[in-house]
């Protein structure tokens, strides 16, 4: 995928509804489900054993830059928001972009030992947005260092998430 360069302030960026977008080449995803089985945790794989998870078959993503950002646009369908948790068992909408540090990470895995990723996570439900790295299964850690914005808008049955991050981070 083609990340173009715009002159374009990171704020107005950070708009999902920012004209800027418009012209940003698009790439369709196709999404599959994590299997329960890779699960770290015996009881996510217990509590969504028979539960329909993982219904969403694809999103669009787009990436641009002005030479100072990276910004990335996700944009997916759905019938009616999850904005709010009201159980364990249920969760806001949310999404992730998963970023290798070396070439060909497993992303099934989120990465390994020797394969480190990193994620950047919105949820709907205004936690977040969070910087997440991993080494492995059950081996995520958040990262908190203010240098991660993001944005998400509900409109016309799609969210439209944004993440910002400067180029250099520091």
């Amino acid at each position: 995928m083609r990340v173009a360069k715009v002159n374009v302030e990171g704020k107005k960026l950070l708009n999902p509804a920012s004209e800027s977008w418009q012209g940003a080449e698009a790439q369709s995803l196709e999404l599959r489900p994590a299997p329960l089985a890779l699960q770290p945790s015996s009881w996510i794989q217990g509590a969504f054993q028979g539960v329909k998870y993982g219904q969403l078959s694809a999103a669009n993503l787009k990436a641009l830059h002005n030479g100072r950002v990276v910004a990335v646009r996700v944009e997916w369908g759905v019938p009616e928001p999850a904005k709010t948790t009201e159980g364990p068992n249920q969760f806001a909408d949310a999404c992730a972009v998963m970023l290798p540090f070396v070439r060909n990470a497993s992303f099934i895995t989120m990465g390994s030992e020797h394969e480190w990723v990193n994620m950047w996570l919105w949820r709907a439900d205004g936690f977040g947005p969070f910087s997440v790295t991993a080494a492995g299964l059950g081996t995520t850690e958040r990262i908190n260092d203010g240098v991660l914005e993001a944005r998400g808008l509900y409109q016309d049955g799609r969210w439209h998430v944004v993440f910002v991050r400067p180029l250099n981070p520091g």
